[in-house]
């Protein structure tokens, strides 16, 4: 719905906003690429089903036509020949460089953590030599989108809650929002209260029920 903002939504809202040349070559995720496409943007993504060789990648991989902007976000389906295609629609300087999907790691569920997609975005733009425009925490850029979007004139009213120090709360610091540090996450007590004063966040739970409960006793009393 339109109450949920994800890096995919900010990257249609960026597109628009600054008229960014289309097709677009993403490598977003298909329920990712479905939103783009659903909001109007035309989109181009590689999917191959034969076997890649060393012989048959140049062709898989060469550019088509030129591109607006190579899109990069979360994506469980992303392939070694999807990055090439990628890094070779960047060799062109008028290709902007979109990216969501920094995080380090990722839980699965309470127990597993599994790799992020951070390193394949270091890795496009490292051979690149291209820094993306990021659109997804802590980058305050989404913060100004939500902002925006949200029309969050007074962006101390907001409370912005997460379970990550280094991406949901510097985000919520840097863009001016109250926080609240759930701990059910990824980041333990230990790991609060030994972070810089400048890195606290305004308020911790130990879990968002927690939150909802006050929530719910506060509108009572309201």
């Amino acid at each position: 719905g339109n109450d949920i903002m994800h890096p995919v939504k900010a990257m249609l809202y960026y597109l628009k906003k600054h008229n960014i040349k289309q097709p677009v070559f993403s490598i977003c995720s298909a329920a990712g690429n479905e939103t783009l496409r659903d909001g109007g943007i035309d989109l181009r993504s590689l999917a191959t089903k034969e076997s890649i060789t060393p012989a048959n990648l140049e062709k898989i991989t060469r550019p088509e036509q030129k591109m607006g902007a190579v899109l990069y976000d979360l994506n469980m389906d992303l392939s070694y020949a999807q990055i090439v295609a990628a890094t070779r629609y960047l060799a062109d300087k008028d290709c902007q460089f979109l990216a969501g999907g920094t995080d380090w790691l990722m839980p699965l569920t309470g127990e597993v953590m599994v790799p992020g997609f951070c390193d394949f975005l270091d890795t496009i733009s490292r051979f690149t030599q291209r820094e993306p425009t990021i659109l997804s925490k802590p980058a305050v850029l989404l913060g100004d989108i939500l902002k925006d979007v949200y029309k969050l004139a007074d962006p101390k009213r907001c409370l912005f809650i997460g379970d990550s120090l280094t991406h949901d709360i510097r985000f919520a610091l840097g863009c001016g929002f109250q926080s609240l540090l759930v701990l059910s996450g990824s980041t333990p007590i230990k790991e609060m209260c030994e972070a810089n004063a400048e890195a606290q966040p305004h308020y911790y739970a130990d879990s968002i029920a927690d939150f909802i409960e006050l929530y719910d006793n506060i509108s009572k009393t309201v």
